[in-house]
């Protein structure tokens, strides 16, 4: 498919998003054809609102039980392993089935309504790489949620990952997260 066939495309119905992802892929896979390895990085920021209070917030982010898979839909519970828990933080692998990846994150949050992740090994992101969401009161008891994503990838087939991530990433943890910390405000999660 050329481009003359993509924006024809876009012009009939395709979002932009759409039509970037497919760039995006497209040129992933041509950079992997040529065998360059440069790592791509990705960094976005996102806000969110929820009826969940910021003690609730941190509460699900930092639940480290048997029960986290059903709690955080998109983990896999095959991947799921808590290597250390301490007061203010742990050491966790997380991953997804499809497509299959883990990491393996360091939790900190002993700075009250935050909670930093930091990746410390992975088969996709660099070491270093960090997502973190500060949770603070809103107007009406719930939440005003910030997040940020900077994550490198590790190897040429993790860019596409990231660089889908770059396109999509803002708009899919907002609606992750509201579904998930709503669901923990109404006692369904």
């Amino acid at each position: 498919m050329g481009l003359t066939d993509l924006r024809s495309r876009c012009a009939c119905g395709f979002r932009s998003v759409r039509l970037r992802f497919i760039m995006v892929v497209s040129m992933m896979s041509g950079i992997h054809e040529l065998g360059v390895t440069a790592a791509m990085r990705t960094r976005f920021e996102f806000d969110l609102h929820t009826t969940a209070t910021p003690e609730q917030v941190v509460e699900v982010l930092t639940d480290f039980s048997s029960n986290r898979p059903k709690r955080w839909p998109a983990l896999s519970a095959k991947l799921y392993r808590v290597h250390r828990v301490g007061d203010t933080d742990a050491d966790v692998q997380e991953g997804q089935d499809f497509p299959k990846f883990y990491a393996i994150w360091h939790y900190d949050w002993s700075t009250p309504g935050t909670v930093t992740m930091t990746v410390t090994d992975s088969d996709y992101a660099a070491s270093g790489g960090i997502h973190s969401i500060v949770a603070t009161a809103g107007h009406d008891g719930g939440s005003d949620v910030h997040g940020i994503w900077d994550i490198t990838a590790k190897n040429t087939s993790a860019n596409i990952g990231v660089a889908v991530m770059r396109v999509a990433g803002a708009r899919f943890f907002r609606v992750y997260y509201r579904r998930v910390l709503d669901g923990v405000a109404t006692g369904t999660r």
